[in-house]
């Protein structure tokens, strides 16, 4: 009896640890793929980051550029925001056509 007994507790004892490697490896596929998950939400976040700041430049300086043109106008040739809005309130009131660009500049200096 003592043989066999020390046999199946060998057996056992090779289950168990089988099994703790097993469930260690599993543990370490897991979080492996849940930080390839994490890394792959990042990197999306970040483009997404840098799209968003690219797109937000490139309005400011846009609207830096309309911003510095409306204040050359005013300087040099006395044309100021009033000035415009009723240029193209004149322009409507007469029926005139003129381009949805006009309005969109008309909106961005208002």
């Amino acid at each position: 009896m003592g043989e066999a007994e020390r046999l199946g507790y060998l057996r056992r004892r090779k289950e168990e640890e089988e099994e703790r490697r097993k469930a260690a490896e599993e543990r370490k596929r897991r979080d492996e793929e849940a930080a390839m998950r994490a890394e792959e939400e990042a990197r999306l976040q970040a483009e997404l980051f840098a799209r968003q700041r690219a797109a937000l430049a490139q309005h400011l300086k846009f609207h830096r550029g309309l911003f510095v043109e409306a204040g050359g106008l005013d300087q040099t040739q006395d044309i100021s925001r009033p000035w415009v809005f009723s240029y193209f309130a004149l322009l409507k009131l007469l029926g005139l056509n003129h381009t949805s660009a006009h309005e969109d500049a008309l909106t961005d200096i208002l």
